[in-house]
């Protein structure tokens, strides 16, 4: 599982994405009808994991929203983490690396 974060560091802290609850499903739900998705304050994920350029389609289409002032510079919205949940006994390791524009 990943999780998307807004990339912009000053909208991480000012923007609620609960607000853009119905956008950034709606994106999701273009590329991948029967995903499961849950926005969270700060995040969103996305069950099953997109592929890169899945997750690349669903960026671009959440950058034609209200969400396109948060976009920097190259232009990217969110960056992700993946969450390992496999490892029953130890500490959760997270893996970061990009994102999607």
């Amino acid at each position: 599982m990943r999780k998307y974060y807004l990339a912009s560091t000053d909208a991480k802290d000012s923007v609620d994405l609960r607000n853009y609850r119905q956008i950034i499903e709606d994106a999701v739900h273009e590329v991948l009808p029967y995903a499961f998705v849950q926005v969270a304050e700060d995040h969103y994920t996305v069950t099953p994991t997109p592929k890169q350029g899945d997750a690349v389609k669903i960026g671009r289409a959440i950058c034609k929203s209200d969400l396109r002032k948060h976009c920097v510079q190259i232009p990217k919205l969110f960056s992700s983490i993946e969450i390992k949940e496999d490892l029953p006994n130890e500490k959760r390791k997270q893996k970061r690396s990009g994102g999607h524009q």
